[in-house]
């Protein structure tokens, strides 16, 4: 059994308490990262339009702040086994051409599979809010059925049902950035493969330790208090998948299935 959600922010409170210069050093230097991305997008909106910068901003995301924040979560979960690091190593992936390929098919791997599904889901919705828009029978000089309207509340609904089966689905692999990160070994396929196995019996934890964590996550969304909240969130995240990882290597050892252990 996972520890409850109040021992695990405890065990975290504990160990920053410990380390907290050189963990709020390694979540600066990303947020100071992702910062810069916001200010080089909204230059590029000024020059040229909207388009042009979010599309930058998904690339610097992508090869840029996704590898930088592996790094973060990479260097605080060591902190954990109280491997202490410089908070330069949260680069760990730019260390070398290898081990940015690995974090960029990382990226592409997971993004792949939570797109596709999460089209299978929006798909419904898309066909139904598209039948009750007037705009969509003008295009085609067709009168607008009687019953279009009504479509709205079914296409809401749809909406919601969406939205909730694409989380679900994406909490499949919500350990596979730990597992990555803590075995330097490991292929991101097998990553995510291993996630997907283990979190059958926690992600519902870790949805009851994320509400727990609300009003840090909110707060989170203020720049300024990001850079305070956010290596307490990751060293949470850490120990809630250290826990899940352990717990399931133990239930795979009593089974007598070493072959499959993380």
């Amino acid at each position: 059994m996972l520890p409850t959600a109040g021992v695990i922010k405890a065990t975290a409170k504990k160990i920053l308490s410990q380390n907290y210069i050189s963990c709020f050093v390694s979540c600066v230097i990303f947020s100071a990262s992702f910062a810069a991305s916001v200010i080089i997008s909204g230059v590029l909106e000024t020059v040229f339009n909207i388009a042009v910068a979010i599309t930058a901003f998904l690339i610097i995301t992508a090869f840029v702040l996704f590898p930088l924040f592996l790094g973060v979560v990479r260097y605080i979960n060591k902190a954990i086994d109280n491997v202490i690091d410089y908070p330069i190593s949260v680069f760990y992936y730019f260390s070398d051409i290898k081990l940015y390929k690995k974090s960029i098919s990382f990226l592409l791997e997971i993004a792949i599979k939570v797109i596709t599904r999460g089209i299978v889901f929006y798909l419904p919705f898309l066909v139904v809010w598209l039948l009750s828009s007037e705009e969509f029978y003008e295009k085609l000089e067709i009168v607008t059925p009687i019953w279009s309207p009504m479509l709205s509340s079914v296409a809401g609904f749809l909406f919601i049902i969406a939205t909730v089966g694409t989380i679900f689905v994406a909490l499949k692999y919500y350990l596979s950035t730990y597992i990555f990160v803590a075995n330097d070994d490991i292929s991101p396929i097998k990553a995510i493969n291993l996630s997907v196995i283990v979190s059958r019996r926690t992600r519902i934890d870790f949805v009851f330790l994320a509400f727990s964590m609300i009003l840090y996550i909110l707060a989170s969304l203020i720049f300024i208090l990001l850079i305070f909240t956010l290596p307490f969130l990751i060293m949470v995240y850490a120990l809630h998948s250290k826990c899940a990882v352990i717990q399931y290597n133990k239930t795979i050892a009593s089974l007598k299935c070493d072959n499959t252990n993380v």
